[in-house]
């Protein structure tokens, strides 16, 4: 019978996430994580399967945090209230500055990681899953503009989340904030009716 764990998984994770966050995937290496979690590089590969493994479970970890983070965030508001929020977070805050954790792996990407991109790719498609139940909530309401009325809800938030990003990454390069929520307020004149 193996030894028990003798540490805490699930804070592992966020510290791995942490490091990754900090330094992208391809600036951590193994020690680095060894450092920051805590874990002997044995207990790293037995129970996280390697640095990939580990920034895949950090990257879930993130999804999930951000899909309840959007939950809340959307809830009992229209679309348009909720979207003015998250443009809003990402122009003032962009979480302290670090920017989003997917948004930030995927444009590290190399050519030739198809393990990384397809696996960014689906953490993308939970999110935009997600934003699109607020998009057809929108669209039965006939919130959105004439243009928008009709198009498919995951071309939308494909949309949504193209701008959201480029608002993140511009945010990181030190644009003017304010040049950064007109462009957030321009987004969303002309995807609403009122």
């Amino acid at each position: 019978m193996g030894r028990p764990q003798a540490f805490d998984s699930n804070a592992a994770i966020e510290a791995a996430m942490s490091v990754f966050w900090d330094r992208g995937v391809h600036r951590t290496n193994v020690d680095d994580l060894l450092a920051a979690t805590g874990l002997a590089r044995s207990s790293l590969y037995n129970s996280f399967g390697g640095k990939q493994a580990l920034f895949e479970q950090a990257i879930a970890r993130y999804v999930e945090q951000q899909v309840g983070q959007l939950h809340r965030m959307f809830q009992g508001r229209s679309l348009k209230d909720g979207l003015q929020r998250l443009f809003d977070m990402a122009v003032e805050d962009n979480y302290g500055d670090k920017g989003c954790l997917l948004v930030n792996s995927a444009s590290g990407l190399m050519p030739g990681e198809p393990t990384d991109q397809e696996f960014l790719r689906t953490a993308f498609e939970k999110i935009f899953s997600m934003l699109a139940q607020y998009v057809r909530v929108a669209q039965k309401n006939q919130e959105l503009s004439e243009h928008l009325a009709e198009q498919a809800p995951e071309d939308i938030v494909a949309m949504i989340c193209s701008t959201l990003s480029g608002l993140r990454i511009f945010h990181k390069t030190g644009m003017p904030k304010a040049k950064l929520k007109k462009a957030a307020q321009l987004a969303l004149a002309g995807m609403f009716l009122k």
